[in-house]
């Protein structure tokens, strides 16, 4: 009896320990690629929100596309991705949606919803 209670202990605290191990880490080029790609959204929102910069006449908003591509390359925006760059990369990606709805506005009231 006193096994078996040990068992239901152990086992689920042993399990509970490894998570971490089954997260992957992410590699030093999707890092360094999700950090270009974030920079560069952010810097295309303020070219576009404060520069009064069209989306596409910003540099930084030009450069998105192939960072998004590059992120991909690397094994990014797939099952299995780890979730630290996968958290940076989607924020990234909403910045950049967001300067393309806020040039779109050309200057007027926008509504997201």
């Amino acid at each position: 009896m006193h096994k078996l209670i040990l068992l239901y202990l152990i086992l689920p605290l042993a399990l509970l320990s490894g998570c971490d191990l089954l997260e992957p880490s992410a590699s030093a080029d999707q890092t360094a690629t999700v950090q270009a790609f974030k920079y560069a959204s952010e810097k295309c929102v303020h070219d576009v929100r404060d520069g009064k910069q069209k989306y596409e006449s910003s540099s930084n908003c030009n450069s998105l596309g192939a960072l998004s591509f590059q992120y991909m390359k690397v094994g990014g925006g797939m099952s299995g991705a780890p979730n630290e760059t996968e958290l940076e990369y989607r924020s990234a990606l909403a910045n950049a949606w967001m300067a393309r709805a806020i040039s779109l506005s050309d200057g007027g009231p926008y509504n997201i919803w």
